[in-house]
């Protein structure tokens, strides 16, 4: 797997993730174990459209491990938003 997945830093997108999450769940409500396979979804979306954006062949490992790359940094999002929850809500 190529190391510059994200150009801002490999360590940067599950707080962008969870910035956007936090917008979208502004918008929408969710149910708790759907706000998990919304972040997990999202990561995984994200990875996979890196893909072409990065002109990436789109073979069966590239897919793959772009995929699992996409859902673990979902899951980060996920311990993200909730420890931002827990802070929040422990502070008011």
């Amino acid at each position: 797997m190529d190391n510059d997945l994200v150009k801002f830093g490999p360590y940067a997108l599950p707080f962008l993730m969870t910035g956007c999450l936090a917008i979208i769940f502004f918008f929408a409500d969710f149910s708790a174990k759907a706000k998990n396979a919304v972040a997990l979804c999202l990561g995984i979306g994200l990875a996979i459209c890196y893909l072409p954006y990065a002109g990436i062949p789109w073979t069966f490992v590239n897919i793959v491990d772009y995929s699992l790359y996409g859902l673990i940094q979902g899951a980060a999002a996920v311990g993200l938003w909730k420890t931002l929850n827990i802070q929040i809500r422990h502070q008011q």
